[in-house]
């Protein structure tokens, strides 16, 4: 097949893909010499080239999953034993740091009230302080409120070595939502989420690409911000 009389593109660059079979890089060269088509020959000659094309990718699609598809059934049997050990330990891991942290921030908001009260105490102590001490025309001495000890340590040693640590991490979850519900079953109207920002919005394509599959309504579309516009699609078959 001939493309001479095709319009060359201005400049193109060749894929350097060493799996490329000779034939398969000779019809990208060919396609890479095109840049636009103004007669029905040239459109024809495309056309032949895109189904040769579109076979050689439904060819080597065909033998990229013969020879990986056992390749990750192998991988997906090793695996299997360990995922389980695995995601069975992660499961309860989270149990107990779930509880842990029940327990540890109800220690701390303990400790932050006696904090609170040891404050207030010292406070009152020291205003008492001064007054007696402008009574007496001397210094007042005033006391540092004493630091109450977290009953909720950061490190947890065992008698046999082994240790637990906690560290301070930031989070997020939805304002006014419960946290364990999970924010991906929300839906997009819920009340909960109308203060959210645009910028952490991410369309949902699939449900775009249904609704307009569907035929649905293509002005009410566009009042959503979704412009439905007509293209075409090719299928390409080699005659071999």
């Amino acid at each position: 097949m001939s493309t001479s009389t095709i319009p060359a593109a201005k400049k193109t660059t060749t894929p350097s893909t060493p799996a490329l079979t000779p034939e398969l890089r000779g019809l990208v060269e060919l396609a890479q010499r095109i840049q636009r088509i103004n007669t029905p020959e040239q459109r024809a000659e495309v056309g032949k080239l895109h189904a040769k094309i579109a076979q050689e990718r439904r060819d080597n699609a065909e033998l990229m999953e013969a020879v990986s598809k056992p390749l990750y059934k192998k991988y997906q049997d090793a695996r299997a034993p360990f995922k389980l050990a695995v995601d069975t330990c992660q499961m309860w891991e989270q149990h107990c740091e779930r509880a842990m942290s029940a327990y540890d921030r109800e220690q701390i908001r303990l400790d932050r009230l006696k904090q609170d009260e040891e404050n207030r105490k010292t406070m009152a102590a020291n205003a008492k302080a001064i007054e007696k001490a402008e009574e007496k025309g001397v210094a007042p001495i005033i006391k540092a409120p004493k630091i109450i000890e977290t009953a909720a340590p950061k490190t947890v040693v065992t008698e046999d070595g082994a240790s637990s640590s906690r560290r301070k991490v930031k989070l997020w979850r939805f304002a006014g939502v419960g946290q364990d519900e999970d924010p991906a079953k929300l839906l997009g109207n819920d009340p909960r989420l109308a203060k959210l920002n645009r910028e952490f919005l991410l369309p949902n394509i699939s449900r775009i690409n249904k609704a307009v599959a569907m035929g649905g309504n293509e002005a009410a579309l566009l009042e959503q911000g979704i412009e439905v516009y007509e293209d075409f699609d090719y299928t390409g078959r080699s005659g071999r």
